[in-house]
């Protein structure tokens, strides 16, 4: 080994040698850190425990589903909850992120311990007309005050409880898109629309999201 190699290892041995001092320094100055989540290698799928985490959720047709993502959810096991309410749980959960099923913090709840309703008018949700999508709020668009809609879950909330369900869409001619009762006729609908009805016990007219 010549004289160079050899000064450069001994150098390199003293850098490393500064930097594990320096990180231990930082160590025992910090906070404890936040968990790291554990990633799940065979699918990509990260886990993240959280204990004492709060989530929203709703009860649509003796189902409780998550207020952001609405993702169904067993929130209440061996407890009853009322159709149409809103709740705020606390409970120890992991949240998945990623995987084969995409999740964006999907909830497993291992255990509630505690509930409270809540209304549904204290939860930051978007305007209906900003964003037709998931849970948002209808507003001074068209009757009812809040309207889901997510793949086949699609309902208007008012006064407490669900007071439409449709079943399926489609779109117009000019590209908007209907939700709609199966049982409803499109002709039908359409008549509606063009005479102003933008939502009533047979469809919701979903608005284009504005600019």
């Amino acid at each position: 080994m010549g004289q160079g190699t050899g000064i450069r290892k001994i150098a390199a041995l003293a850098a490393g040698l500064l930097l594990a001092l320096s990180l231990a320094g930082c160590w025992e100055e910090s906070v404890k850190p936040e968990p790291v989540p554990v990633s799940d290698d065979t699918d990509q799928m990260w886990r993240e425990r959280v204990e004492d985490a709060q989530l929203c959720v709703f009860i649509l047709d003796g189902r409780t589903y998550t207020a952001d993502h609405i993702y169904e959810v067993d929130a209440f096991p061996g407890e009853p909850a009322e159709d149409g309410k809103f709740y705020r749980i606390t409970a120890d959960v992991d949240f998945l992120n990623g995987g084969i099923a995409g999740y964006v913090d999907y909830p497993e709840i291992r255990q509630v311990s505690k509930t409270e309703e809540i209304s549904p008018f204290s939860l930051d949700l978007p305007e209906v007309t900003d964003h037709p999508y998931g849970l948002s709020r209808i507003g001074d668009y068209a009757e009812g005050d809040f309207l889901l809609n997510e793949f086949s879950r699609m309902a208007v909330w008012k006064d407490g409880a669900w007071i439409w369900r449709y079943d399926r869409e489609f779109r117009t001619g000019d590209g908007r898109t209907v939700c709609c009762r199966s049982s409803a006729l499109e002709e039908d609908i359409l008549a509606g629309i063009r005479e102003g009805v933008l939502s009533c016990e047979d469809y919701f007219l979903l608005p284009r999201p504005e600019g």
